[in-house]
């Protein structure tokens, strides 16, 4: 890990409005989802607020790129914090004398998941502009890894909140970290962009939006590999590890528990993967060995369709947790790898008064991939038992490797000019 980066002001000023403000958002969400359970002990409702949040992502992502790369990046964080601060307070002061109920909840999820939407593609944008080329590696891995830490760390926090003094004082613990957030995002020091004054018409800045993603062959290559790790590997760990473990192998919850934080210890160490591959491989070079392994993680998985080694784990803590462990460890350790390497490849390959676009309409094509995932995987494990969902896995393995070839065929053309 470069820590000579944190001596850059800006980048310190940046991890901590990122770090504050996820700490609250986090410990709100475990505590809506625990909410939405205890008040009306229904999983449907709890699946409409999942549903809910998701949904501004799919409507708003193209307008909220526009937005991002049309308006002063600074005030458009500052002022997506200090809302929903404020709203969490307001709905603090409004919790003490009533009830919070799950129309409000409804209501909430809907506000906060639209703020975080024109919010998001604004603050992903700042990195690229405040870092210099070639630390932005290690810069968005030191990023992504914080996040992580808070990301595992906060339901633990919120629990004993929660326990303690009920809904309201995450709504209090929110806005109180929106605000400090906004405060801090005051001290940093954002370019602004070169066409803040040259606005043309929304119709033709939409359309730009749209062709920004087939602007460099390569980046649109990563683009879909991304979609394609999203919609048919993640959602596959997502839905099928719980599933396998638990109900064909007869696995324990503290089996799964061990087998989701050796994800978190993959995650982590990818940090120190990264800082020693950046020395010795190109970018184009480390995507490529970060696939192989996302697949190879994958593949072993393939192993449970023989009924002898499927028999020689099953109820088996330690073989199950031994064998699910390797994998995901494997997964998160490349994934996160690779996830920083494209982050930084695009955000040095894509204009910078279009990252704003290019991140958003990111996010609402992954939202879209994890959704129809989600329910793919849902289903088919519910009624087709294990065959199908490994096959529909290695479908999407193979088109992995064919848009990766491509992805290299690109690499080697540009080479060759």
């Amino acid at each position: 890990m470069n820590f000579k980066l944190f001596k850059n002001k800006n980048f310190t000023f940046f991890l901590l409005g990122q770090g504050t403000s996820t700490l609250g958002t986090m410990g709100l969400h475990f505590a809506t989802a625990y909410y939405v359970l205890k008040i009306t002990g229904s999983a449907s409702k709890f699946a409409s607020i999942v549903a809910l949040g998701m949904i501004p992502n799919l409507i708003l992502a193209p307008i909220a790129g526009l937005v991002a790369d049309r308006v002063n990046r600074k005030k458009l964080i500052i002022f997506g914090d200090l809302v929903r601060g404020i709203l969490d307070i307001v709905l603090f002061i409004y919790a003490i004398f009533g009830e919070i109920n799950i129309v409000i909840l409804y209501m909430l999820v809907i506000f906060l998941s639209v703020c975080e939407v024109f919010f998001a593609p604004a603050f992903s944008t700042i990195l690229p502009s405040i870092i210099p080329k070639e630390d932005l590696t290690e810069a968005i891995a030191i990023k992504r890894t914080i996040g992580r830490l808070i990301t595992v760390s906060t339901p633990i926090i919120a629990a004993m909140l929660f326990e303690a003094w009920g809904f309201r004082i995450m709504l209090l613990l929110d806005g109180v970290t929106y605000l400090i957030s906004s405060l801090i995002e005051c001290f940093l020091e954002i370019p602004k962009l070169n066409n803040l004054k040259e606005k043309g018409k929304l119709k033709n800045d939409f359309i730009d939006g749209i062709k920004v993603l087939f602007i460099d062959k390569k980046i649109t290559c990563l683009l879909i590999n991304n979609i394609l790790t999203n919609g048919f590997l993640i959602t596959f760990i997502f839905i099928g590890f719980p599933f396998m473990i638990l109900e064909l192998l007869g696995g324990s919850r503290i089996d799964y528990g061990t087998v989701q934080s050796i994800a978190f210890i993959g995650s982590l160490m990818s940090v120190i993967v990264i800082g020693v591959m950046k020395k010795r491989c190109s970018i184009e070079k480390c995507i490529n060995i970060a696939l192989i392994l996302i697949v190879f993680s994958c593949g072993i998985l393939l192993l449970l369709l023989n009924s002898t080694f499927f028999k020689s784990i099953q109820n088996r803590s330690e073989a199950i947790t031994l064998f699910f462990g390797v994998s995901i460890f494997i997964f998160y350790l490349f994934n996160a790898f690779w996830g920083v390497f494209y982050s930084s490849l695009y955000q040095t390959s894509i204009p910078s008064d279009k990252l704003g676009r290019y991140a958003a309409a990111e996010g609402g094509l992954i939202t879209i991939a994890r959704l129809i995932g989600l329910k793919m995987y849902g289903y088919l494990f519910d009624v087709e038992g294990l065959i199908i969902p490994m096959g529909v896995l290695v479908v999407g393995i193979i088109l992995k490797l064919i848009v990766q070839l491509l992805f290299n065929k690109e690499v080697k053309f540009n080479l060759n000019k």
